[in-house]
């Protein structure tokens, strides 16, 4: 119950979130797993299924960003010439790198992702790591990656209790209902 009420600020908290497949499936229910993982006490867990998060919202920054090459909209070919493999296939130090240099995320941004991407490997991949700080790492990890969901989403209330929600993600709901 304790964790629960650190987990569950009014930071960490929204009434509203957009609702599509991929939005639950890729963002929302590694959130919430998350978060009952880490009110369980499995914090390798959280800060796993928020490294998730953090890659996924990546991915969804450079989706609906009209990225552009020579005026036309860049093509999964045109990802691999350059960066060598698609976007969605790169290691997530190389897609924050490039999300940062187009510009689609700012320095504090960037400084949570990073703090996202780092927090796995001590945890999840190294034999000799110290796990004194565990707890207060994956309530660190689980707060950056609601902020980031929350800032790449745009999602709140406006005025007079009318919803908001990041522009770009809307036109990414009308081109994918166009397509079905």
């Amino acid at each position: 119950l304790e964790r629960y009420v650190e987990a569950t600020t009014e930071d960490l908290h929204t009434a509203i979130v957009p609702h599509t497949k991929e939005i639950f499936e890729r963002l929302l229910k590694p959130l919430r797993s998350a978060k009952k993982c880490y009110c369980l006490g499995d914090y390798a867990a959280t800060i796993a299924l928020c490294g998730t998060v953090g890659e996924m919202l990546a991915i969804l920054l450079w989706k609906i960003n009209d990225v552009r090459l020579k005026g036309k909209p860049i093509t999964e070919q045109d990802e691999i010439g350059i960066f060598g493999s698609s976007f969605e296939n790169l290691g997530q130090d190389k897609r924050l790198k490039i999300l940062k240099t187009f510009g689609y995320i700012i320095e504090t941004q960037y400084s949570s992702f990073d703090i996202i991407r780092k927090s796995r490997k001590p945890y999840l991949h190294l034999w000799t790591t110290d796990l004194k700080n565990e707890q207060a790492d994956a309530l660190d990890v689980f707060k950056k990656s609601f902020q980031l969901f929350k800032e790449v989403t745009g999602i709140g209330l406006a005025d007079a209790g009318t919803v908001k929600v990041n522009p770009l993600l809307m036109k990414l709901f009308e081109n994918q209902e166009a397509k079905s």
